[in-house]
């Protein structure tokens, strides 16, 4: 449909702003801190600042975040060792040891969602709600599209 017309083809579009994302995200990550992060370091630590309200064991990670057991215990290690989280024995279970934040995970996380919220200020700016709404449909609808398997 649009293959020709590169100013309107969704995948050049959509690659172009997710570029221009990432550009907006280097920008914003000044401090070393948050810039020496790798992405399943972030994610774990997305993760356990927003699962405070129980206790967070290593099993739970390995399948929320879709990580293998040997993978995530060399991340933890490297986080604890970076002062990001710490593991506590279970009040229940002392075999079992629950990941916590540190504080300095804690300021950073605080620091990487102030980067998200404004990153998704500027994103929405000047569009109207119906207009944004009718663009999370579509682009969802896009991203189930692209994963659906070929069915024969």
């Amino acid at each position: 449909m649009f293959v020709d017309d590169r100013e309107n083809a969704v995948g050049f579009l959509v690659r172009k702003l997710g570029n221009e994302l990432r550009k907006s995200k280097e920008r914003s990550e000044q401090e070393d801190d948050i810039r020496n992060l790798t992405m399943m370091q972030r994610w774990i630590l997305g993760y356990l600042a927003h699962s405070q309200d129980h206790a967070v064991y290593q099993r739970e990670l390995e399948s929320a975040l879709n990580i293998g057991k040997s993978t995530l215990t060399e991340v933890l290690h490297l986080m604890e060792k970076n002062d990001l989280v710490r593991r506590e024995a279970s009040r229940d279970d002392g075999r079992c040891k629950r990941i916590v934040l540190t504080e300095r995970a804690r300021q950073i996380d605080s620091t990487i969602s102030e980067n998200i919220r404004e990153t998704e200020k500027k994103l929405r700016q000047d569009i109207p709600p119906e207009d944004m709404e009718v663009f999370l449909r579509t682009i969802k609808k896009m991203i189930e599209n692209i994963t659906e398997k070929d069915q024969i």
